[in-house]
């Protein structure tokens, strides 16, 4: 009899094992690849909204670490955005600032410092505590990303030669969304751009807030010359005509990029006011065509989208 006992408890023990290992599969294969984000992205019929991470995980982990990348793939955030700096010896280094006080317990510079020294640095949290996470190169960040998310390479646009052979040696360009935040004025500007167009990069053009005749007038001149499958929307007057620049925006075949990180790029609709009022928040941008937004807060965003049936 207590031998039937023990056969017992083990079936059942093995088959919840067998449940819960189901569900999680399960769970994982709902978070799509990096490959099937990029299809989703450039088709202008598929109604997704997309969750960009600013910085990663920095809520739980340090900025542009890679600690803060690998919670948001583990958590299926679409799209990462990172930062890019350079080092003393030319080495492209995943950081935000250009100096290292607010971040690391370094000084100075990031420029001044070789890459072994930024290595030796710890990041620190956002109470400045220094972590057990170091400064991530470009090359490494990007491996730890390679097909399990789309990334945004902020700043990339200052280093087109650095960030072109690391993106080629890594062939990882498809994954790779990147801005161009000038205001183009001619087809040949865009020559400098090329070498990144050929790796295959999401080209994402940044609109400033203008007069709608004029934003109309842009969109059609970058079709013209470049056909980008993002615009980049920052605006800071609330009456700043969103709906009529995500309406052309979508009939010229793109999707546009806003960004709830502070209410002076966002007309006041920002990550803060989303805490308790998401539906005059991100509900609003989503409402004006906003198919992807960069935010500070991605799984309160990825929670609103899910609670609201966004993303069928």
């Amino acid at each position: 009899m207590r031998e039937f006992k023990y056969r017992l408890i083990i079936a059942t023990f093995l088959g919840v094992l067998i449940i819960l290992m189901g569900a999680s599969a399960k769970l994982k294969q709902n978070f799509l690849k990096a490959e099937e984000l990029r299809a989703i992205l450039l088709d202008i019929k598929k109604e997704h909204v997309f969750v960009a991470a600013h910085r990663g995980d920095w809520r739980n982990h340090p900025e542009n670490s890679i600690a803060a990348f690998e919670s948001c793939i583990e958590k299926g955030i679409e799209i990462i955005e990172m930062d890019i700096r350079m080092s003393f010896d030319r080495d492209l280094m995943c950081f935000h600032d250009k100096t290292l006080d607010r971040m690391t317990n370094g000084t100075g510079k990031i420029t001044h410092q070789s890459t072994q020294n930024l290595k030796n640095l710890w990041l620190t949290n956002p109470h400045g505590v220094a972590t057990r996470h170091r400064i991530p190169t470009l090359k490494e960040a990007l491996s730890t990303c390679k097909g399990k998310a789309l990334v945004m390479l902020d700043k990339a646009e200052q280093y087109i030669p650095e960030v072109t052979k690391v993106v080629k040696d890594l062939e990882i360009g498809e994954q790779c969304i990147v801005f161009i935040r000038e205001k183009i004025q001619a087809k040949k500007e865009l020559e400098k751009y090329q070498a990144l167009t050929d790796e295959g990069v999401i080209w994402a053009v940044s609109i400033k807030e203008e007069p709608i005749d004029s934003v109309l007038n842009y969109i059609q001149n970058m079709e013209e010359w470049l056909n980008p499958p993002i615009y980049a929307v920052h605006f800071k007057d609330s009456v700043f005509p969103l709906k009529a620049t995500g309406a052309a925006i979508k009939k010229a075949g793109a999707k546009m990029w806003t960004s709830p990180l502070w209410p002076s790029i966002c007309g006041g609709m920002d990550d803060d006011r989303a805490v308790k009022d998401p539906q005059n928040s991100w509900g609003s941008l989503i409402a004006s065509n906003s198919s992807i937004l960069c935010t500070d807060r991605p799984l309160k965003l990825q929670n609103f989208l899910h609670n609201n049936s966004i993303n069928k």
